[in-house]
């Protein structure tokens, strides 16, 4: 059902859900994917949508391809944070920084495992610098 209404604004409902709603000052409120292309209506440039940790933001390049994505991170057992991720063109992931239960992230990494660097807080373990298989532990490298 589409209702117009001058005093309340544009809104779109299925049943008694509003799916779609644009109030009288410009403010747009929706249940559903927002997808903006890069004008062909085909090639996704911008998505919007929730999944089962929450909202994920996507940012693609003008072919489309992933860029960055934002969105919750969840560890199994529940949502603990956010999460934000960078991608080159070919679509390897180069940087990430995140939240897990009781600290933080950020991962440097170029397909390599083994030259991977991450930085870590953590409350329970402390802070630690790992590089491919190595860490080394904040209380270790200030002895």
């Amino acid at each position: 059902v589409v209702m117009l209404n001058a005093t309340e604004g544009i809104s779109i409902t299925n049943g008694s859900i509003r799916k779609f709603y644009v109030d009288t000052t410009g403010n747009v409120t929706f249940d559903g994917r927002l997808n903006i292309t890069n004008g062909d209506g085909e090639t996704t440039l911008l998505e919007a949508f929730r999944d089962i940790n929450g909202g994920i933001l996507t940012l693609h390049g003008t072919a489309g391809n992933q860029l960055a994505k934002i969105g919750a991170t969840n560890d199994g057992g529940g949502v603990y944070g956010g999460n934000v991720s960078l991608y080159d063109n070919s679509g390897l992931k180069g940087v990430d920084v995140g939240m897990f239960v009781g600290g933080g992230y950020i991962t440097l990494a170029n397909g390599n495992p083994n030259q991977t660097a991450r930085l870590r807080s953590d409350a329970a373990l402390g802070p630690a610098l790992e590089i491919g298989a190595n860490m080394i532990d904040a209380a270790l490298a200030s002895e």
